[in-house]
């Protein structure tokens, strides 16, 4: 069965007493999948403001699921890609991304390359978990495997997966200080 795989989510926190516990393990219900594709998506595991504020008891992700972080803040999440094969000939970007709100931005000035080039107003981490992808941008492309690592600078960027197992990679999105189109092409 094709899907996203569920993410366990352990967070910790302070009891009564003032010592450290688990607060809640569940899996992450906060998740998205592209329409029609349902194993292309991700999992946001937090959200917070930079710097955070630990001692705020509310659940601090929601849907629906936004591409970027909070203004000011942070999201760590799993995004997970399928092999292109299973999708990519017939992926609508601006539908995709169009189905999530606020991200009007992001398909500007990202025309060239596959279906799944955009631009974030953010500076992102990304860990490879497992699989291998190709991390696309408008001059080449770079192989990244499981243990790679990429920081990804608010460029126009896409991705493909052309191997025959889903990848797996870990972000951290950080917001970034200018407007989406100030001193950039």
């Amino acid at each position: 069965m094709r899907g996203l795989k569920p993410v366990r989510r352990v967070v910790t926190g302070v009891d009564a007493d003032g010592r450290s516990t688990v607060a809640s393990d569940e899996i992450c219900p906060f998740t998205f999948a592209f329409p029609g594709v349902p194993d292309y998506g991700a999992t946001d595991i937090w959200r917070t403001g930079v710097p955070a504020d630990n001692a705020d008891p509310a659940e601090p992700c929601y849907t629906p699921f936004e591409v970027e972080p909070p203004k000011g803040g942070a999201v760590f999440r799993l995004s997970q890609f399928p092999p292109d094969s299973l999708f990519i000939d017939d992926f609508d970007r601006d539908a995709a991304f169009g189905s999530m709100p606020g991200t009007a931005h992001v398909t500007e000035g990202a025309s060239i390359g596959n279906g799944t080039f955009h631009r974030t107003t953010s500076v992102d981490f990304a860990v490879v978990v497992s699989g291998e992808i190709y991390a696309l941008l408008e001059t080449g492309e770079v192989k990244l495997t499981a243990g790679d690592t990429l920081v990804q600078r608010g460029t126009v960027h896409g991705w493909s997966n052309r191997g025959s197992e889903d990848c797996l990679i870990a972000f951290v999105l950080v917001d970034e200080l200018r407007p989406p189109t100030e001193g950039k092409k």
